[in-house]
Formats: C-alpha cells, structure tokens, sequence
C-alpha cells in the first residue's frame, strides 16, 4: 500500500510472514514446492517494501533466510535473484540491526 495507513496496518497484521509463508509453507512442513512465480511475486513484494524502515525489522525477522535462499537457488530467475540481492543490500545499508543478522548466518564477514 502507498498509504502510511496502508503499510501499518499490513505491519500490524503480519504481512511479511504472510508472504514469506507463501514460499516456505507453514512451520514443520519440510518438502513445500513453490510455484516459480509465487516466489517471483513474494520476492519482489519485500523487494519493494525493503525501502521503508517500518519493514527493517519484520524483513530481518522473517525474511532473511528466504532471501538468501533465493540468491543461491540457481534456478530463479536473474531477476527475482536480483530483487532478492537488492532487498539484501537495502537491509544492510540502511539497517543496522540487519547486519549483525547477515554476520550470524554468513554472508557478511565478521570484522
């Protein structure tokens, strides 16, 4: 949503474990299949949502897997790898409480 109330009520309600359990199913479920363009669609949701701090938080929390996931999975598109990079970067850059979770799970160097 463009609207601040919008986004603060999808804040309020979840919204980014919602979308991340799209891909990943619900807890306990080992073998979930998303469809590609599931995942097309989610990745580039929080892609676009990752350029509001409200979102730093619940991104880091539920989503941080789920992105790195994508990067690594080879056989995402470019683009969807991309957007999930993108959000990555937006996290690290502008968050951050993020770059101590990107340090515990490896993909930052700890200095």
């Amino acid at each position: 949503s463009q609207s601040v109330e919008g986004r603060e009520a999808l804040l309020r309600q979840g919204g980014v474990s919602v979308l991340v359990l799209l891909c990943t199913g619900p807890p306990g479920v080992t073998n979930c299949v998303t469809p590609g363009i599931v995942k097309q669609i989610v990745i580039a949701s929080i892609q676009n949502i990752s350029c509001d701090h409200h979102f730093f938080n619940a991104i880091t929390e539920h989503a941080l897997t789920l992105l790195i996931n994508t990067i690594q999975d080879s056989v995402q598109t470019l683009e969807t790898r991309l957007n999930a990079c993108r959000t990555l970067c937006n996290l690290i850059t502008y968050h951050i409480p993020s770059r101590e979770a990107a340090i515990m799970v490896r993909i930052l160097p700890h200095c």
